[in-house]
């Protein structure tokens, strides 16, 4: 979007949303239109008026760009990024951890979350099983 697509952007969103006017000052527009540069002022205004049929109140940035596709092209619901190596060490460590636990407390005959919510016990009462049990601080 482009600096001077911003005014328009305003007045649709003040004729939209009658009686709220938006802040026109150098360092608004400026922010808006940093905000909203990836994006063309008609994919800009689509998502204003889409917004505009489900919500009564005019929105900030953020709530504009939910109604935006992403900036990089990708879908809303898009793969995430693969992990990083470290971020898959810490993965698999905590796997390890859970496997360890889980077969701690087979061995003590607990139930692990899972199995403790399949038979009808609460969390709580989960909780107060392994801390009588000694397991749970």
């Amino acid at each position: 979007m482009e600096y001077n697509d911003v005014e328009k952007l305003f007045n649709l969103l003040e004729h939209l949303y009658q009686g709220r006017k938006k802040s026109r000052d150098k360092v608004t527009v400026a922010i808006w239109h940093e905000v909203f540069k990836p994006w063309s002022y008609e994919q800009v205004r689509d998502a204003v008026i889409r917004r505009s049929r489900e919500k009564k109140f005019m929105p900030d940035q953020s709530e504009i760009a939910e109604y935006l596709p992403r900036a990089d092209g990708g879908s809303k619901m898009g793969r995430p990024r693969p992990p990083s190596e470290w971020e898959r060490r810490c993965l698999e460590q905590s796997i390890r951890w859970q496997e360890q636990w889980h077969e701690d407390l087979q061995r003590r005959g607990l139930p692990t979350m899972r199995e403790a919510l399949e038979r009808g016990m609460s969390l709580p009462e989960w909780r107060a099983t392994l801390i009588e049990a000694g397991v749970w601080k």
